[in-house]
């Protein structure tokens, strides 16, 4: 399989495929990481993924492609990608993206919901929907994963109380639902390997998290409480990132 974009995700997809002993295929533009990758049993190549002749050549031979990039507002990485797996052959990619697609608002979600992006989530719909493009038209088949906020070692509310700076904006009354980075990996191992025999053409989204979504006060207030920490602080709902309202 390949990984282009190996941070936080792709490392840990990288290291259950590599456990699993399947072959490998990184991209990274830095030297420095690229070589840090291959010490982990990844076949790791410098390059820029814009750059899709040389990404086509190092896909050659991979099945799955997990593709996890961060908001590409300028459109150029996803559309060199999805021609690079075309013409590397790539049986099939599945899509990291995210949960910004919906609306602020729009309560229980779930893979039918139809789509309103926020500001931040309007280059995740066009990334999915240049993809969807590309495998319509003959590209590999697709698997779009939108994700919510993505927890676990070394990331997430517990570590942010720990270290004293998270705050609760407003009343906290907003629900919402996680997902631990291993199960993501999981899920993403499995769509890609179920995509690999699926009809050029086929396109599945789907919406993953936590199943049981709860008020971010209750969250924060239940995760301080096993940390035996007080409850953190609220700010005004201005002040928080726009990812916490």
């Amino acid at each position: 399989m390949a990984i282009v974009g190996c941070g936080y995700v792709g490392e840990r997809v990288l290291a259950r495929a590599v456990e699993a002993g399947r072959r490998v295929v990184v991209t990274s533009r830095d030297a420095a990481k690229a070589a840090a990758l291959g010490r982990r049993g990844a076949e790791a190549h410098t390059l820029d993924p814009r750059d899709e002749g040389a990404l086509a050549r190092v896909l050659r031979g991979c099945e799955v492609l997990a593709l996890s990039i961060p908001p590409d507002p300028v459109g150029a990485v996803t559309p060199a990608v999805a021609r690079a797996a075309a013409a590397a052959a790539v049986p099939a990619l599945v899509y990291i993206g995210s949960t910004a697609v919906y609306a602020a608002d729009a309560g229980d979600v779930d893979d039918d919901t139809p789509v309103a992006p926020t500001p931040r989530g309007r280059a995740r719909l066009e990334a999915e929907r240049v993809l969807r493009a590309a495998a319509e038209d003959g590209g590999p088949a697709l698997g779009v994963l939108r994700v919510p906020a993505i927890y676990g070692p070394g990331r997430g509310v517990h570590v942010r109380l720990r270290e004293g700076g998270f705050r609760v904006p407003g009343d906290g009354g907003n629900f919402v639902s996680r997902i631990h980075v291993d199960d993501l990996v999981t899920i993403t191992l499995a769509l890609g390997d179920a995509l690999v025999s699926s009809p050029r053409g086929t396109v599945r989204v789907h919406c993953v998290g936590d199943a049981a979504p709860t008020t971010l006060r209750a969250h924060a207030d239940g995760v301080a409480a096993r940390l035996g920490l007080p409850p953190p602080p609220s700010v005004p709902l201005d002040d928080a990132p726009e990812t916490l309202r």
